[in-house]
């Protein structure tokens, strides 16, 4: 660490909330990124298939324990944008519509890799548009944190008498992940 710097930010917190008992600081933030599907704490299928008008899009999740393995995933939240022509619109389990934006939302439960019941499951829309769609079927944004590991295996240790570490968090979080659907 530079001790000085991380002794000005410290006064600077003190000076913006000078009632707080402890101040915290970011110590490390990465980005991971792999190809290898078998590192996602969340795996992902989706599939979509147009008739005409009509399009249905299902996506598949499951949690894999192999990465974190007692880690929940919270916050998780799948968006499907539809063209603004959609109507007849049907979804399983049920999604929010958020009509100004043109897009459904999926708030999920906890996901656990640990609980087959609570860590995978599939989700369903199919809607109707006035004329059969020409461009690129829509893409899923998918977003998920999970807390209490990290998925690269990076540790943190302070050394040193001066100073110490008396609250260490660890978490991962999508930026947001586009899953494609596959025609």
């Amino acid at each position: 660490f530079n001790m000085q710097a991380l002794q000005l930010h410290v006064q600077r917190e003190a000076e913006l909330n000078p009632q707080a008992s402890y101040y915290n600081v970011a110590v490390l933030k990465y980005q991971v990124s792999s190809q290898d599907p078998g590192r996602a704490p969340l795996l992902l299928s989706a599939e979509c298939q147009r008739s005409g008008t009509v399009t249905r899009v299902s996506l598949d999740y499951h949690c894999c324990p192999a990465t974190a393995p007692s880690t929940q995933l919270t916050a998780v939240q799948v968006l499907l944008p539809l063209d603004h022509t959609a109507s007849d619109l049907q979804c399983q389990p049920p999604a929010s519509w958020n009509a100004e934006e043109h897009r459904l939302l999926w708030k999920l439960p906890n996901l656990s890799p640990t609980n087959h019941s609570k860590g995978s499951g599939t989700l369903c829309a199919s809607w109707q548009c006035l004329e059969a769609p020409r461009g690129p079927p829509p893409s899923l944004a998918v977003q998920f944190v999970g807390s209490g590991t990290s998925l690269s295996g990076t540790e943190v240790e302070l050394v040193g008498s001066r100073y110490r570490m008396s609250l260490v968090k660890k978490r991962f979080a999508t930026g947001k992940y586009m899953a494609g659907c596959s025609l």
